[in-house]
């Protein structure tokens, strides 16, 4: 037999190469960004996951976790965070965040958002009538989309009704995932599912339990209901639909202890309360960086990659402080 008498069997597709054929939605790992928290002397001192939206105005925020933002615990009357041997959380002076870079598909570039005014005071927005109770800010940043390809979360209403056992996903950074010296990293998929009525708020907050196996880096994240073309799901109306369909469920916050997979998702009725109404609080007052600090180095990949050499095996790469309530 000739080569060109031989038949060439059909390759077995795996879902996993170049079909034409969009095999699973994009989006919603494109959006989830990595937060390194920066404190005063530029170091990390946590890691974290957030997502940018638009305001009416066309504005860009910055929405991640309070926690994050303060080292502070929401369940545990405001009080600073503290890892298992005792010691308290470094609030942070700044986030650098990966953003996804304009001019080559994935790369991720770093930048930098302050946390301060000149007075110390806050510059992200709280709950308008929770406040601190709510795990959740909204931080209005400027970010330059000739240099930065944001995929901002639309905020047009969840198209499903969200039932226990309804599944969901987290889509955020758990620690290993660092887009800053692993070129490509998106965001990684964590299933969930609804663990708690979701028309009730658990402890009078507006928080859903969620049960899935979450790890630090993640808190921040957003929560999605995805549907791929396969799937049908109960639409909002009540009626039941096929996908393809997705749709923003609120902000992943943490597990409720540490040694339990129960976590759980600030429902986006809160996020939007933010949007619309929220405010800067008056405290805690925020330490700006300090005088040797430079941006400039907080923005050289290769002062990070040396930062991260250097600080490798001293700590785990994992934020040491966790949000677990008491």
């Amino acid at each position: 037999m000739t080569t060109q008498d031989r038949s060439v069997p059909h390759a077995l597709n795996d879902g996993m190469g170049e079909t034409g054929h969009r095999r699973v939605l994009g989006g919603p790992e494109q959006a989830s960004l990595y937060i390194e928290c920066l404190g005063p002397m530029g170091q990390v001192v946590s890691r974290a996951t957030g997502f940018v939206v638009r305001g009416r105005g066309g504005e860009t925020f910055l929405i991640t976790n309070r926690h994050v933002v303060t080292g502070r615990n929401s369940f545990d009357d405001d009080r600073l965070l503290k890892n298992p041997e005792g010691k308290e959380a470094i609030a942070p002076s700044g986030l650098r965040v990966a953003l996804p870079s304009a001019q080559r598909l994935g790369l991720w570039k770093p930048c930098v958002f302050d946390l301060w005014d000149k007075d110390g005071r806050p510059t992200w927005w709280e709950h308008p009538e929770l406040g601190w109770r709510v795990d959740v800010i909204v931080l209005p940043v400027y970010v330059d989309e000739e240099l930065f390809d944001l995929y901002p979360v639309p905020l047009t209403p969840c198209p499903a009704q969200l039932r226990v056992a309804t599944k969901m996903f987290v889509v955020g950074f758990p620690g290993g995932f660092d887009p800053l010296t692993a070129v490509g990293a998106l965001g990684i998929w964590t299933g969930a599912t609804v663990a708690w009525q979701p028309e009730l708020n658990w402890r009078d907050l507006p928080i859903v339990l969620v049960d899935g196996r979450t790890r630090e880096g993640q808190s921040g994240s957003p929560a999605w209901f995805v549907a791929d073309e396969f799937t049908k799901y109960r639409s909002s109306d009540g009626s039941v639909k096929d996908g393809p369909a997705e749709g923003l469920v609120g902000v992943y916050g943490g597990r409720i202890t540490r040694d339990s997979d129960i976590g759980y998702v600030w429902k986006r009725k809160a996020l939007e309360a933010i949007l619309e109404h929220g405010t800067c609080p008056p405290t805690p007052l925020v330490s700006p960086f300090d005088d040797d600090v430079t941006y400039e180095r907080l923005l050289d990949p290769v002062a990070i990659q040396e930062d991260k050499e250097r600080d490798k095996g001293k700590a785990d790469d994992r934020s040491p402080f966790r949000p677990y309530s008491k």
